[in-house]
C-alpha cells in the first residue's frame, strides 16, 4: 500500500514456495517512506468466516485501509485477530514490511 492509500497488486501464481523474492532493491527504490509491503499465500486469501465469505484480497485491502497508520508489529497482531474469525484447511503466511 502506498503512502497515499493507493493499493497495488502483484499475483503469483506457482507451487513454488517463495516465487517472489523482495529484492534490496524493491525495498530501497519503489517503496517510498511510508509504503508498506504485504506478502501473503492463497491459505490466506482461501479462509472463510462463519458465513462462508472467503476473507480475499478485498478483506486485505479493506484491513489495510483501516489500520494504515499502525506499525508492523500491530498489523501482525491485528491481522492475527481478523484471522481468527475465519476458518482454514490451507497454511497461512504473511509478512509485513514498512518503509520507514
Amino acid at each position: 500500500m502506498a503512502r497515499s492509500g493507493e493499493l497495488v497488486y502483484k499475483s503469483f501464481k506457482t507451487k513454488q514456495v517463495a516465487p517472489f523474492q523482495p529484492t534490496e532493491s524493491l525495498l530501497k527504490d519503489r517503496l517510498r517512506k511510508g509504503d508498506s509491503l504485504i506478502l501473503y499465500s492463497d491459505g490466506v486469501t482461501e479462509s472463510i468466516d462463519s458465513e462462508r465469505n472467503m476473507l480475499g484480497e478485498s478483506g486485505i485491502a479493506e484491513f489495510l485501509h483501516e489500520n494504515t497508520n499502525k506499525s508492523t508489529l500491530e498489523l501482525r497482531e491485528l491481522f492475527l485477530e481478523k484471522l481468527s474469525h475465519y476458518t482454514n484447511k490451507d497454511d497461512i503466511t504473511f509478512m509485513f514490511i514498512k518503509k520507514l
